[in-house]
């Protein structure tokens, strides 16, 4: 007798994260924010974490106005640098809604600074942010999810840089987002057998305004109107780019996605 095949789940289950909880750190702002914004679409409900509460409380109450207002939660004065505020973080979820799903680790920085002129404290700021920042939050997350063995789903931002760094001032950054990319491999292998699944997502340059803000001394939105020009697809991400690739990585549609990091690019590494 031939095996039957298994049941086929139908494509509205597989994006729909209604029952689900995730975290997205750095979520007051930019990327963070659209993330944050498609995963409640999709039925989640997000704790959104940020060091600047204003910017989490307004991204909370425009969610709240278009959506249920008990689908979102503001996760307090979050320093991602620190494994005790990624801890509380985890028992904060907890406390709002009971589990926890999903953890968008999106929080880094991005200054520029020359190598020959870096301070150790600089160089030191972006690894704990962009890099320790993960690693805590990820631990924080995974010990959670273990503990409640029902699986779920990690989500590093990290950057195209990871693998063709900028020409100058920013050896940290690409540092940090390198390293972002080895542990997210590492983590995927580890997390596996529980059923944890762990991705990057990699963009080229996002216009935010934080972005927008740094590059003012380069140009600006001509350093932008540059970049895109070396985009096969002529343009660059702009925020909801990301977010729903990130909505991808965490919905049954990547069920057997785990260690990938996602380019989100316009095709510019191909070349």
């Amino acid at each position: 007798m031939d095996e039957q095949e298994p049941c086929r789940t139908p494509l509205s289950e597989l994006v729909s994260l209604a029952g689900r909880v995730a975290v997205v750190t750095g979520a007051a702002h930019g990327v963070g924010a659209a993330i944050a914004t498609r995963l409640v679409e999709a039925g989640a409900r997000v704790v959104l974490a940020d060091l600047d509460v204003t910017g989490a409380d307004a991204v909370a109450a425009a969610l709240c106005s278009a959506h249920d207002g008990e689908m979102v939660a503001v996760g307090g004065g979050v320093d991602v640098s620190s494994s005790t505020s990624m801890a509380a973080l985890v028992a904060r979820t907890v406390e709002c809604f009971g589990r926890l799903d999903i953890w968008v680790n999106n929080a880094g920085v991005y200054p520029r600074a020359g190598l020959l002129s870096m301070t150790d404290d600089q160089w030191l700021k972006v690894l704990d942010i962009n890099l320790n920042g993960v690693f805590y939050g990820s631990r924080a997350a995974a010990n959670e999810m273990v503990g409640r063995s029902e699986g779920g789903v990690i989500v590093n931002v990290s950057s195209a840089s990871a693998f063709r760094a900028p020409a100058s001032d920013l050896a940290h950054y690409v540092a940090s987002k390198a390293g972002v990319v080895g542990l997210t491999r590492a983590l995927a292998t580890e997390l596996g057998p529980h059923g944890i699944r762990v991705l990057s997502v990699a963009p080229i340059l996002v216009p935010t305004a934080n972005a927008l803000a740094l590059l003012e001394g380069q140009g600006g939105a001509d350093a932008v109107s540059a970049t895109a020009a070396r985009v096969p697809l002529r343009r660059v991400p702009q925020a909801d780019d990301i977010a729903r690739v990130v909505f991808f990585a965490v919905s049954g549609l990547a069920g057997m996605v785990s260690g990938s990091t996602l380019l989100v690019d316009g095709g510019q590494l191909s070349g």
